[in-house]
């Protein structure tokens, strides 16, 4: 016991606990200062990322919903009497070329019919009345009912006139939202995942946990070990942003968090702790060694020096009274060091000592500079870090402006591709309608021209076969009396045949070019009521010529019964004289009588053919009649055709005029 309460192992001990004091504070003040400062830039690092990424995903719904707006404004989607299987194409090819799932034109009642040719009522969905109330929206991950796949809907009101007339759907394949997280990896150890409002994990680096809609608000009531993080979680899910520490499973992790604002989601960025302080770890474990390594050197420096020194002390006890008090703070007398005797040894003794304890002291200085110059090295590297995650974020900003120009372009060019690769496809089959109308409106115009001169056939022909009759029936009819009555009555009907002609040439004028034909059989029919009305005028003086003979041989005869009566009784006497010379004269009267007979007979086979003649003239004016009868016939189905090519013209220039809005739609 006497050896440990010695000075050697007092001054020992002494030296040994100011080493360890020394090398133990500065040991535990650089790591809580090396611990608080990765700390805290650890936590503004992952913000940050969280925020830039949250942007980064915003920017991906946002480009999802351009593109559907874009689709929306097409002319086919909006207008509400375009055929559904037309908006069906449109629909077809931008999911395609947008890669959708699928996309479905919904109506305002909730009836949605998709690209797939199915027929559902998303009616009660709060994406659809969000987007019937005009606003963008984006539903949840759900699992689609067709192939059990992860699916995001996104839907946009389709508007005509700032008026929504229906609402258009795209199911975007959900898995890219936790393809987008996954490339989150500034180092391995990091990991980030996504959820909703309601806690539900919209993207995560586990898929399974996506698919099965995992919740970890629901997933507490039967984990308590859960609650740090949903302490977390339901900070994220009132959209602020800040970072947070949890544990879970005996895994310590810090977590950066931001909303994605455009969803009321939030984006979560999480390193583990031990990953974290890996290199403080190392650094902890070299200053340990460091820091012992340094001790056990000052230990054995002292011992030795206490050991060359304590004998002189023990046979200079008193002399070692000020060194025995331990204080190296002055320096020893330049006089005792002077001296040569055991003293004088002592005191160099003690310089010497005093020198090494110096040195001692001197390489712990050093030492601690050394581990504060380490400190500063560390903290360089850390803000490099910094400025690499500052570059990251800057790289984010520039590659979210890239997506917002490649997004206005695709716009744009989805726009003009859109435009034109919307236009394109209308033109072709206006143009092939129009000329179907102008081949049916040719065959129709061929149609009526044959019936048109078919028809002035049928009149020509009518009025050579009526005009050779009446001619005819007038060079064989012989004057007598009622001749004046009949040709009063065919004067009548000229008239009012030639009254017929001029209506229909009047109507004819009136129907323009189709009525052409019509008009030039009116005019024929005209002629031909003149030349009837000439003739019977002819027939009439025949008549009355013939009235005439009939009136003088009528009063001869009157006149031989006057003389008969007069003139023949007186001489019946003389007659009886002379009557041999009457017999002959009797004979010559006889044949004069017989002459006058046969002359009667030729003038009853004259009234006969004129009475032939009459009937014939009255079969033809029959003939006429109906011939007439026929022509109004055919002016009728000529009006009726010329109405049915004056709509198939309107037809016409009602599709050539849709064509033009069409290609108006092209803007060359």
């Amino acid at each position: 016991m006497g050896r440990f309460n010695s000075i050697q192992f007092k001054m020992i001990g002494l030296v040994g606990a100011i080493l360890f004091a020394v090398c133990t504070s500065i040991s535990i003040i650089s790591f809580y200062n090396f611990s608080s400062t990765l700390t805290a830039q650890t936590s503004g690092a992952l913000t940050e990322l969280a925020n830039a990424y949250a942007i980064v995903i915003d920017k991906e719904i946002q480009s999802n919903f351009i593109a559907l707006e874009t689709i929306a404004t097409i002319e086919g989607m909006k207008k509400q009497s375009e055929p559904l299987d037309n908006k069906m194409a449109i629909l077809k090819a931008e999911m395609k070329r947008h890669g959708y799932k699928m996309m479905a034109f919904c109506e305002p009642s909730g009836k949605a019919v998709s690209t797939t040719g199915k027929e559902s009522n998303i009616g009660d969905r709060e994406y659809f009345k969000k987007a019937l109330a005009g606003a963008n929206a984006v539903s949840e991950p759900l699992i689609s009912k067709d192939d059990n796949a992860l699916v995001v809907s996104f839907a946009v009101p389709v508007k005509d006139n700032d008026r929504v007339v229906a609402v258009l759907v795209a199911l975007y394949d959900g898995t890219k939202l936790s393809e987008i997280t996954n490339a989150i990896h500034p180092d391995d150890s990091t990991q980030a995942f996504m959820i909703s409002k309601s806690g539900v994990k919209i993207a995560h680096y586990n898929k399974d946990l996506v698919t099965s809609m995992d919740n970890d608000f629901e997933n507490l009531k039967q984990d308590p070990h859960l609650a740090s993080l949903v302490a977390i979680e339901k900070e994220m899910a009132t959209g602020n942003s800040g970072t947070g520490k949890y544990e879970y499973k005996g895994i310590s992790k810090f977590m950066g968090y931001a909303p994605v604002n455009s969803t009321g989601w939030s984006l979560a960025i999480t390193a583990p702790e031990a990953k974290v302080f890996d290199g403080i770890n190392q650094l902890k474990v070299v200053v340990l060694l460091l820091s012992v390594a340094l001790l056990l050197i000052g230990l054995t420096l002292v011992y030795f020096a206490i050991s060359t020194v304590v004998k002189p002390i023990n046979r200079a006890i008193a002399r070692m009274g000020v060194i025995a008090k331990g204080d190296f703070s002055r320096a020893v007398s330049a006089e005792n060091l002077a001296r040569t005797d055991e003293i004088g040894r002592l005191a160099q003794s003690m310089d010497t000592m005093q020198n090494a304890v110096k040195r001692i002291i001197g390489n712990i200085v050093g030492e601690a500079n050394t581990s504060t110059t380490l400190a500063h090295t560390a903290k360089n590297h850390m803000n490099e870090l910094n400025g690499d995650i500052s570059d990251i974020s800057a790289a984010t900003e520039e590659l979210s402006a890239s997506m917002e120009e490649t997004a206005a372009s695709t716009e744009e060019l989805n726009a003009t591709s859109t435009e034109i690769e919307r236009a394109v496809l209308s033109i072709a089959k206006k143009s092939h309608d129009g000329a179907e109308t102008v081949l049916a409106i040719s065959k129709r115009a061929q149609q009526l021209k044959a019936n048109a001169v078919q028809s002035e056939q049928v009149a020509h022909s009518t009025h050579m076969e009526v005009e050779s009759r009446l001619r005819e029936a007038i060079t064989q009819s012989k004057a007598i009396e009622q001749i004046r009555v009949l040709s009063d009555s065919i004067l009548q009907i000229t008239s009012q045949t030639n009254l017929l002609a001029l209506n229909a040439a009047i109507e004819a004028a009136r129907a323009g070019e189709a009525g052409r034909g019509f008009s030039v059989v009116a005019d024929e029919i005209r002629k031909l009521a003149e030349d009837s009305k000439n003739t019977v005028t002819r027939i009439q003086q025949v008549a009355d010529q013939v009235i005439a003979s009939v009136e003088n041989l009528s009063e001869s005869a009157e006149q031989v019964l006057d003389f008969i009566q007069r003139q023949v009784i007186k001489d019946y006497a003389a007659l009886i004289n002379t009557g041999e010379q009457y017999f002959q004269d009797a004979e010559y009267v006889n044949t004069l009588v017989s002459d006058f007979s046969g002359t009667a007979e030729v003038l009853a086979e004259s009234i006969q053919n004129m009475m032939k003649a009459i009937e014939e003239i009255s079969c033809a004016n029959n003939e006429s009649a109906e011939s007439t009868q026929q022509i109004a016939e055919k002016a009728t189905l000529v009006l009726e055709k010329a109405n049915a090519v004056s709509q198939i013209v309107s037809s016409t220039r009602d599709s050539f005029e849709k064509m033009t809005v069409v290609v108006g739609e092209f803007k060359i």
